[in-house]
């Protein structure tokens, strides 16, 4: 299980540097989407202070994970992985429903991130029933 969760966490992290939004000719990763709605000031200062530091810490959260997983720690590797898999899935959910044209980093982002989320909850429940 923990092999599973160590795939689809790879596979979130990686898909947040593919392209996520398409501006004219040029394509933006997710960190260069968060870039341009800082810039932008489009949230309120305290929510997009928040929102900016949760999704520079995502890829340190997934390595946290990754450690946690490779030391056999298969709950807070999962509660780590899952918490990964929220963050990118809601993000790319917002990239998505926005009115500009999303690319297939989006998508991606989505799809492993409920995938992610899915499996650190089986992970969790299979360590919860042996215990």
């Amino acid at each position: 299980m923990l092999v599973v969760l160590v795939v689809l966490m790879a596979l979130a992290v990686a898909s947040t540097f593919a392209p996520w939004l398409r501006s004219g000719s040029s394509e933006r990763t997710s960190y260069q989407v968060v870039q341009a709605a800082v810039r932008l000031e489009v949230l309120d200062p305290t929510p997009q202070a928040v929102a900016s530091a949760v999704w520079a810490f995502v890829p340190l959260v997934a390595v946290a994970a990754l450690f946690a997983a490779v030391r056999g720690r298969v709950r807070p590797a999962a509660a780590l992985a899952g918490g990964v898999g929220v963050v990118v899935a809601a993000f790319a959910a917002v990239v998505r429903s926005a009115p500009e044209a999303s690319a297939w980093g989006a998508t991606a982002g989505l799809a492993s991130g409920l995938a992610l989320v899915v499996a650190a909850l089986a992970a969790a429940w299979s360590t919860r029933r042996r215990a």
